[in-house]
């Protein structure tokens, strides 16, 4: 259960943390990007906001089932856990000896010695045993070294003599008891098996005893056992209670911090929310402004001159790019070209190094020769003693070895020499290499600074040019706004020649109304009188006049409301005009 909630703890801290990254890579994006990636991120925060509910869930039930666990009788008891098996041996061991010492005292209950009439019990029975082996000892003196059986067995003929009976001194004297019948001697091998019987029974007690210490100490040790087994007990509860309130302490954290992540995640959505519909407005917005551009008749001068713009923006970029491109070329080839030099300078170093080693050990073989003493006063002197022996002796050469090695250095030298020129040579055309790539570098820096001085001055010139436009746009805007002004002049034109019109219609129809009332009194007239009906078309003609009014008017209406339109055209045409100058600026300022 612990590994579970741990696991969904470090579950919830890396989808918190990749949902973060993304939400900062979101952030870094362009407004083109974050309106179409919006609906992902918002889907991806709704996923986490299930994943943590789930989590949440999960994390409560299985504090719910811990709790319900502990709540429940279903613990086991630790005294029932520890396996009896040594007790239960113990206790049918002791019964059994029990058994044993019923029997033997059965046994002796049975025997016609006189110890049926002593008391029963292990103590008792320990005395008696003490008192036969004193009674074997007492015998034995009687008995005698010599063989003096008479005294120990008195003959048949003598009569029996009574035993004393002793009586402790502490027990008050009882009554005067009959004497006892005389017994007759106890045979000598009933003796040896009482006697056995006896030991027998003391080494059985013995065991016994030895046992039921032995199964008392196991019972003491199985207490000292129990007891630790209660302690651990006592003490893994204890441990498991603390365990369980860091549980719950733990569950209730996760849960305030999954609800405080929840809530949080939920305002990220509800801000989300708020750019999407933010960025859906400003498309709504952009996607009317390139319908009205699109629609209205773009200017042909200021799109030339953007293209034009545009195409020497990208001109200035690329002669940007390539001398870019050349200084870093030049510049590693130049890093080349050093290693190359530092590379012969070594190589020149010890070449030097080496010659000059070479040249001292040639200077101390030089000066080793000239020491040497000349061959021709040696060759006179024997010639003229006439010992040519001791001059052929002193003509051979004295090291044949070191002259081989002065031949080796010889070579070794020239070779050297020859290196070192060669490297000489070489570092001279690395350094002419380095100079050439130096000035195509100042020359490429020369370039790259024209082209700057170019593009600064192609900068001031499209700023110019800006502020040129800037101003057009002003002066647009000046008659925009006029144009508005006069559109909604002709509005309120339009709005007062309407309530006219109604006014005009309703005086019309109160015309008409008395004109037909007029009419029903001429009709009444000519059938009384059966004049000319002459008078009635006056009112006819006054309302065709009216009539015509009328025409007038909505002829007035219709011009205004073309003019409104005309109006509403050159509006339109004016912000795709503006639209298309903004679009400029912003290239321009890109």
């Amino acid at each position: 259960m612990a590994d579970e909630v741990a696991e969904m703890q470090s579950a919830s801290a890396e989808s918190k943390a990749a949902l973060a990254t993304r939400t900062r890579s979101f952030g870094k994006l362009d407004e083109v990007r974050k309106a179409k990636n919006v609906a992902r991120l918002l889907k991806l925060y709704q996923d986490e906001i299930v994943a943590l509910s789930e989590r949440a869930e999960s994390a409560e039930g299985h504090l719910l089932a811990l709790v319900r666990f502990l709540a429940s009788d279903s613990l086991p008891d630790p005294a029932t856990m520890v396996p009896r098996r040594v007790v239960e041996s113990l206790e049918t061991q002791l019964a059994a000896a029990n058994a044993r010492i019923a029997e033997l005292e059965a046994q002796l209950a049975g025997s016609p010695l006189p110890l049926a009439q002593q008391p029963q019990t292990p103590s008792a029975l320990s005395a008696v045993a003490d008192a036969l082996d004193d009674d074997d000892d007492d015998d034995a003196a009687g008995w005698g070294s010599d063989g003096d059986w008479g005294e120990a067995f008195p003959s048949s003929d003598a009569e029996p003599q009574p035993e004393p009976v002793t009586q402790p001194e502490s027990e008050p004297e009882p009554e005067p008891e009959p004497e006892p019948a005389p017994q007759p001697a106890l045979d000598t091998v009933s003796l040896e098996e009482h006697n056995a019987a006896i030991e027998a029974a003391r080494v059985t007690i013995g065991d016994l005893s030895n046992k039921l210490n032995l199964a008392a100490e196991r019972i003491m040790a199985d207490d000292a056992r129990f007891d630790k087994l209660r302690t651990e007990y006592t003490q893994h509860l204890t441990a498991m209670q603390g365990r369980i309130t860091e549980l719950e302490t733990a569950a209730a954290a996760a849960c305030e911090a999954s609800t405080d992540e929840v809530d949080e995640l939920g305002a990220q959505v509800e801000r989300l929310q708020s750019q999407l519909a933010d960025a859906q407005a400003e498309i709504m917005k952009l996607n009317s402004a390139l319908a009205a551009a699109e629609s209205a008749t773009p200017t042909p001068g200021a799109d030339a001159r953007v293209a034009e713009l545009e195409e020497r923006l990208l001109a200035a970029e690329s002669q940007r790019d390539t001398a870019e491109t050349a200084i870093d070329e030049l510049e590693s080839r130049i890093i080349e070209l050093e290693e190359l030099q530092e590379h012969a300078s070594r190589a020149r170093s010890l070449a030097e190094s080496r010659a000059a080693e070479l040249e001292a050990q040639l200077a101390a073989r030089d000066e080793a020769a000239a020491a040497a003493p000349a061959p021709t006063s040696a060759l006179s002197d024997d010639a003229a003693d006439g010992d040519w022996g001791a001059w052929a002796a002193d003509d051979e050469p004295t090291d044949p070895v070191s002259a081989s090695a002065a031949i080796d250095a010889d070579a070794e030298l020239t070779q050297l020499r020859e290196a070192l020129t060669a490297a000489n040579s070489e570092l001279a055309e690395l350094r002419d290499e380095v100079v050439r790539l130096n000035e195509a570098l100042v020359a490429a820096q020369a370039t790259h600074e024209q082209t700057l001085d170019d593009d600064a001055a192609d900068a001031d010139a499209a700023d110019a040019e800006l502020v040129q436009v800037r101003e057009a746009l002003a002066a647009c805007q000046a008659e925009l706004t006029k144009a508005r002004d006069d559109q909604c002049a002709a509005v309120e034109e339009i709005a007062r020649l309407h309530a006219a019109l109604l006014n005009e219609q309703a005086t019309h129809e109160t015309t008409l109304d008395s004109h037909a009332d007029l009419s029903t009194e001429v009709e009444c007239l000519h059938a009384a009188a059966n004049g000319t009906p002459v008078a009635a078309h006056a009112p006819a003609a006054a309302a065709f006049d009216l009539h015509a009014d009328i025409a007038d008017i909505a002829a007035n209406v219709r011009a205004l409301r073309e003019e409104a339109a005309a109006a509403a055209q050159a509006r339109a045409r004016d912000g795709a005009l503006q639209a298309i100058l903004l679009q400029a600026l912003n290239t321009l300022g890109a």
